[in-house]
């Protein structure tokens, strides 16, 4: 589903703000150099969705109908129920983001990273394997890219933009055999443990273990000083030279090719920034009261009260 941002145009993508003034999107703009391309189509039935494709092929679902493409060059043939169809941006730009999506993690994973990711989420993560971790003893910080794709809809250009979301995140893990860190550890019960019965370097886990360890409040100001905004920024503007010098190198189907990964300044062609009132909450009757949100509605009662005082209500579970 697109994302609709309410902007005014100033200026070309190309002529956005210079770096380091003004605000910055923590997303890379996809630009491609075409904006219209084809791919293999058939119509969704759920045999066909569960057709064991060959392994160098994706197939991806949009609506009634099923596209397939290659993730990589391969002689593989599919079955002839695939015609060709023509597909723009504008009309199906979620095709285009999960086009450079599996490109981005194809590319990762032929180059030996490993890729994963997280479970209900759009999020893929990618072990930063040249980078130094941060060691607090036998809890082991790993520098980790955390990105991923989305269409979003600017009013601006009236045109469909494809954002790459990149984020540095540090990954704690326990590095450590277990007996090493129970013997660090003042107290060993209740230590969440994943499904092969590891000990898991959780918030829960963590707390107790840098606490047992004095490391607490230097780990504290470790995460505080890599995470701060400048880093982030710093970060940001190192990707985006990372990907556009590794964009030739990511196959993408009918020659369809990524000219640039923008940094994007506000204000930009397609974005721009706005100031938007705090909201009001009101009450029962219409009444208003600054304060905590569970607090003020406890004592003013809900603004839809009348709805549902005292009446019977009933539950409904759905299996």
């Amino acid at each position: 589903m697109s994302t609709k941002y309410n902007t005014t145009a100033r200026r070309t993508a190309q002529e956005s703000m210079p770096v380091g003034q003004g605000l910055t999107l923590n997303f890379l703009e996809v630009v491609f150099n075409k904006d219209k391309l084809s791919l293999l189509k058939a119509a969704y039935s759920d045999d066909l969705y569960r057709y064991k494709k060959p392994p160098d092929f994706f197939i991806y679902r949009s609506a009634g109908d099923l596209y397939i493409w290659k993730l990589r060059p391969t002689s593989e043939s599919l079955l002839g129920i695939f015609e060709e169809a023509e597909i723009t941006i504008e009309e199906h730009a979620p095709i285009f983001t999960k086009i450079v999506e599996f490109a981005i993690v194809t590319f990762f994973r032929s180059k030996g990273y490993r890729v994963f990711k997280r479970k209900h989420s759009s999020i893929w993560e990618v072990e930063l394997k040249n980078e130094k971790q941060k060691q607090f003893r036998t809890l082991s910080l790993c520098p980790t890219l955390a990105f991923s794709l989305r269409n979003l809809y600017s009013i601006l250009t009236e045109k469909q933009v494809i954002a790459l979301t990149v984020r540095r995140r540090l990954k704690p893990t326990f590095i450590g055999s277990e007996e090493t860190i129970k013997r660090q550890l003042t107290d060993t019960r209740g230590l969440t443990r994943n499904d092969k019965g590891e000990i898991v370097a959780s918030a829960h886990n963590r707390y107790r273990y840098l606490e047992s360890t004095g490391q607490q409040q230097a780990y504290e100001n470790y995460l505080d000083r890599m995470e701060s905004s400048c880093n982030e920024f710093e970060y940001l503007k190192k990707y985006a030279e990372n990907f556009n010098e590794v964009a030739p190198q990511f196959y993408l189907p009918n020659e369809l090719k990524i000219s640039n990964f923008l940094f994007v300044n506000l204000p930009s062609a397609s974005f721009d920034s706005t100031c938007i009132s705090k909201p009001k909450y009101f009450y029962y009757n219409e009444r208003n009261r600054p304060g905590y949100y569970n607090k003020v509605v406890s004592e003013l009662r809900p603004y839809s009260f009348d709805l549902f005082n005292n009446q019977r209500l009933g539950c409904v579970y759905i299996v």
